[in-house]
């Protein structure tokens, strides 16, 4: 029995391990992307069309300095630990959105297949009440032996 709990032990801490990796080296990748895309915003914002006001106005909608204002309001290492954060949320990255995306496109195998239990179980339960009360007349008109009476 203490073997078994050393190999539990043992398997939590290899899974345990290798989420906390998997995670750095996510958050590593987020980190990356988020520094280049924090000196792209920074170049941006520090070039010619952000800082002539008469060419930021004329520019209007397709105007893309908010959005480097944006991504310079938060620290690269902030963002990134938002990325790994929201990766570990249930729903993170559409994931609730592929679930009802793949149950909506599959809901006839769903509900044949749940069909298919229902009647299953039915039927299991049906020869179960059949075989009870085969037994329970067995019982009644059988004679006592000593098999019974322990």
């Amino acid at each position: 029995m203490l073997d078994f709990f050393a190999y539990l032990s043992g398997i939590l801490s290899l899974f345990t391990g290798a989420f906390f990796l998997s995670n750095v080296f996510q958050f590593q990748k987020y980190w990356v992307a988020r520094s280049k895309e924090y000196s792209q915003a920074t170049a941006f914002i520090l070039g010619e069309s952000c800082q002539n006001p008469i060419l930021r106005a004329h520019l209007g909608s397709f105007n893309k300095c908010e959005d480097a204002e944006t991504i310079l309001s938060r620290m690269p290492v902030i963002t990134a630990l938002h990325d790994v954060a929201t990766d570990l949320t249930l729903c993170g990255n559409g994931r609730c959105t592929v679930l009802y995306i793949d149950v909506t496109q599959n809901l006839h195998k769903i509900v044949i297949g749940l069909a298919l239990l229902a009647a299953m179980g039915i039927w299991v339960s049906s020869k179960m009440c059949r075989d009870r009360r085969e037994q329970k007349l067995i019982d009644y008109y059988s004679l006592p032996n000593t098999k019974k009476l322990k």
